[in-house]
């Protein structure tokens, strides 16, 4: 009972600072029921401890083995309140010169608006209107509770170009206090046919997943190229600033400094500090291959974060290797920034 009462104590101090009397209410009924849960973990003699949580996300596409010698790289722009909003704004995206557009055998643009509804305004790149797919609508990052999260996702295959790729038409009612629609950022995710490597296995998820305080949220990845290989995983998620925690993690252990979440992409001229992350580790794989994110134990500052989509590449190789003929590819940071 000692845990269950700590568990409520939290979620009305959290409530008192953060959230408006009847999102309080709800909380605190819901918090019976899941402070009950935490007594096997959850928040113990006034310890916060992250409550794990199954994420949303689930497979876009699945490369496996494939005859060609395919690479993955992805890339983002944050845009929040950008000129020329409003009601819209645009960005960049810049991937490698070198890249070759007919190389390219898969391309997937991300992009999420808070906002009230869906917001109205086409969305192009490098202008061709693309086809929009809604992924789940979640709750917005600590905004007011008329705010929801509008992630999307579209094909772009045959769209990608070298260089400056153009975003154009994301909703955006420009700064605060009009909460009108706010449009966090954009990333591309392409993969591509190489002349120099391979991936043994590439695969892409998506959904929406609310990275807050108390939480520990995992989404597992279906590796087929075995245990021990050495792989990246991008995380792309919108709403991070630099100045508060939050975690990146795989297999539950944290990637970075814990401030990963922390507006890393490149903003456009007149953007809000905050709103975008695409961001890369090297990893191992095994121990479940899980891809998460948590907000880090008793912290005064914790981020509100909607993750959108994860990316892995397992066992980078030379193009024909075999097996045993493994090349290293270096630790990245981030691909492309």
């Amino acid at each position: 009972m000692k845990k269950v009462n700590a568990a409520l104590a939290l979620i009305g101090s959290s409530c008192m600072r953060r959230t408006p009397r009847l999102l309080c209410l709800v909380a605190l009924l819901l918090g019976i029921s899941s402070a009950l849960a935490a007594a096997d973990g959850g928040v113990t003699d006034g310890t916060r401890i992250p409550i794990r949580q199954d994420g949303t996300q689930r497979v876009r596409v699945h490369y496996v083995d494939d005859a060609r010698c395919l690479r993955v790289l992805a890339a983002g722009v944050a845009t929040r309140n950008a000129p020329p909003a409003p009601p819209t704004t645009e960005g960049v995206i810049n991937l490698p010169v070198d890249l070759d557009p007919g190389s390219v055998v898969w391309g997937g643009l991300y992009w999420e608006i808070l906002g009230p509804d869906v917001p109205a305004a086409l969305v192009s790149l490098n202008g061709t209107v693309v086809t929009v797919v809604p992924l789940p609508v979640g709750p917005p990052p600590c905004f007011p509770l008329t705010i929801a999260s509008h992630p999307y996702f579209a094909d772009v295959t045959g769209l990608v170009v070298a260089g400056d790729n153009v975003i154009d038409g994301l909703a955006d009612s420009g700064p605060p206090p009009d909460y009108g629609y706010q449009a966090e950022g954009a990333s591309l995710v392409v993969i591509y046919e190489s002349e120099i490597s391979r991936a043994c296995e590439i695969i892409v998820m998506d959904g929406n997943d609310l990275l807050s305080e108390i939480t520990f949220i995992e989404n597992p990845m279906p590796v087929s190229c075995g245990d021990g290989e050495s792989a990246t995983v991008i995380f792309v998620g919108g709403d991070g600033q630099d100045f508060a925690v939050d975690n990146q993690l795989w297999n539950g252990v944290a990637l970075g400094d814990g401030d990963d979440f922390d507006c890393s992409d490149p903003r456009m001229p007149g953007a809000a500090p905050v709103g975008w992350d695409t961001d890369a580790w090297v990893v191992t794989t095994g121990g479940g291959n899980r891809g998460g994110v948590s907000a880090p134990e008793n912290v005064p500052t914790w981020d509100c974060v909607n993750w959108i989509a994860t990316v892995l590449e397992v066992d980078v190789q030379a193009c024909g290797a075999t097996p045993t003929q493994k090349t290293s590819w270096g630790a990245l940071r981030a691909l492309y920034r």
